[in-house]
């Protein structure tokens, strides 16, 4: 062959919205209930408008076999990833007197992109000159949005069984887990015959996870009594990793990596990533307001190369790790 590729590609483009009933909630929400949900005031069990995207996409491109591969030009492994997830809910349209517009909005997303060489116990045979492993966010950023907007409601009292009950106003919560890796397999063998083929593991990431929560037109606005009480709340985990020797739980490895043959070894990572949290209070009430806002944030980015424990290298050229 000229050339191999070996190519997993997804790209997502997911849209949850809920819009309220002109009259509001009524009642509290047995699906809030049952998820459980918690925010500075308590369990959140109330709401107009509620919506709820959970996503778990895996990619993975890989070499796990014992055979042989040949090609006059480069063998590529690649994978390729560009998620966008909006979740909204609106209650805005809640706006009969009297009207409970409470909004609740959550994304759940764990996701897994991978781009690997080897398995445990196997030699994989690979005749090029050049060897590329590689996991990419394609076509610019991720993008997680989580956004919740409670309603203006009525025209007397607004929202009082979220003040009486100590639930939100508006709750947006974003929980992410991602991990991207590029990768040789812990425990496994990668023979190259050509004697000088050059090997390259790299990861490049990047997104953005954005959550909101706010009042309509960030004021709420009543007769008697308004509440713009609003939680904003973001949970992230990213992992960026090229690696020399992980193993099929994702986690670096005790056995090594023997690799036979290869020229120059470069292993990088590299990711932008951004996460956004905003929280509006804001209630306008002829008697009493109610107005508190919390955001939180509870984030950890890592990006990491590195060559692991017990590896075995047979290098012609030159190793960089960065």
């Amino acid at each position: 062959a000229l050339e191999i590729n070996i190519d997993s590609a997804t790209t997502s483009n997911i849209a949850s919205t809920a819009f309220a009933s002109p009259l509001g909630a009524s009642q509290p929400s047995q699906t809030l209930m049952d998820l459980a949900m918690t925010g500075p005031s308590g369990l959140v069990s109330l709401g107009a408008a509620i919506a709820i995207v959970n996503y778990t996409p895996r990619t993975t491109a890989a070499i796990t076999s014992g055979g042989s591969l040949t090609s006059s030009g480069p063998v590529n492994v690649t994978t390729t990833t560009n998620h966008n997830v909006g979740t909204t809910a609106d209650a805005s349209s809640a706006t009969a007197v009297n009207a409970d517009a409470s909004a609740i909005a959550t994304s759940n997303l764990v996701v897994t992109d991978e781009a690997y060489v080897g398995a445990n116990g196997v030699n994989v045979n690979v005749a090029t000159p050049e060897l590329n492993v590689r996991t990419v966010t394609d076509g610019g950023a991720d993008q997680t949005t989580t956004e919740a907007r409670s309603g203006s409601g009525g025209l007397n009292n607004v929202n009082t069984l979220v003040i009486n009950g100590g639930q939100m106003g508006a709750y947006a919560l974003s929980t992410e887990l991602r991990r991207s890796d590029a990768y040789l397999a812990d425990g496994s063998t990668l023979t190259l015959p050509n004697g000088n083929t050059n090997v390259h593991l790299d990861v490049q990431s990047d997104y953005v996870q954005d959550t909101t929560a706010e009042p309509d037109g960030v004021a709420s606005i009543a007769g008697t009594l308004g509440t713009g009480r609003s939680y904003a709340g973001t949970l992230g985990a990213h992992t960026n990793r090229a690696v020399v020797g992980l193993n099929d739980l994702g986690l670096p490895g005790n056995s090594g990596v023997t690799v036979v043959g290869a020229g120059n070894l470069e292993v990088t990572a590299s990711a932008n990533s951004l996460n956004r949290t905003t929280a509006y209070s804001g209630a306008l009430a002829g008697v009493a307001a109610d107005t508190e806002s919390a955001a939180t944030v509870a984030a950890t980015n890592s990006t990491l190369a590195m060559i692991g424990t017990g590896s075995n290298l047979n290098l012609g050229g030159a190793a960089l790790v960065e």
